[in-house]
Formats: structure tokens, C-alpha cells, sequence
């Protein structure tokens, strides 16, 4: 929802006339923060699931079902950033391929 709010805010900061709002390079900054806040979850989520993978496949005692929904939560969170970026690489091609 937020990554939405952030896209909303680069939208309204367009520029008018030419002439860049100072919410444009605010709205930047949102947007970019936004997207490096979702991977850096998405890493941990990879690096939670990894971690309690290597512990279930080392012999410790480790809760099977936790272990299998850390999985499960790691693969849905990267799927997702997956479609996130394809929808930004589409937009952003959509836009090079305007005509002036």
C-alpha cells in the first residue's frame, strides 16, 4: 500500500509548466525509499528462510512447520517484488516508446 501511496505522490509532483515542483524531488526520495525498504525486507525474509533452512537440514531442533512457512513466506515476498519490478520495467518502456 505504501509502494501505491508513493507512485500517487510521483504522480501529483509532475512537472507544471516546465518548471519541476519541490514535491517532484520529495516524492523521488519517497519512492526510492520505499522500493529499498521492500527489498530489504524481502532479503531478510530470504535470509530468515535460508538460515532456518540450513538449521532443519543441519539436524538441529528446529520447528518443521515454522521452518516450511518462513519458506512460503520468502518465496511470496520475492514473487512479488518479481511482479513489482516487471511492472515497473513495463511502465518504464511504455513511456521511452512515447511519442514526442
Amino acid at each position: 500500500m505504501n509502494a501505491l501511496n508513493a507512485i500517487r505522490g510521483t504522480a501529483t509532483g509532475a512537472s507544471i509548466g516546465g518548471a519541476q515542483t519541490s514535491q517532484a524531488g520529495g516524492a523521488k526520495e519517497a519512492f526510492g525509499g520505499t522500493l529499498n525498504d521492500a527489498l530489504s525486507k524481502v532479503n531478510n525474509l530470504q535470509k530468515g528462510a535460508d538460515a532456518t533452512l540450513h538449521s532443519l537440514a543441519s539436524g538441529e531442533k528446529v520447528d518443521l512447520h515454522g521452518t516450511m512457512i518462513a519458506l512460503e513466506e520468502a518465496d511470496i515476498a520475492l514473487r512479488t517484488m518479481v511482479s513489482v519490478r516487471n511492472k515497473l520495467v513495463g511502465a518504464y518502456e511504455q513511456v521511452m516508446n512515447m511519442a514526442i
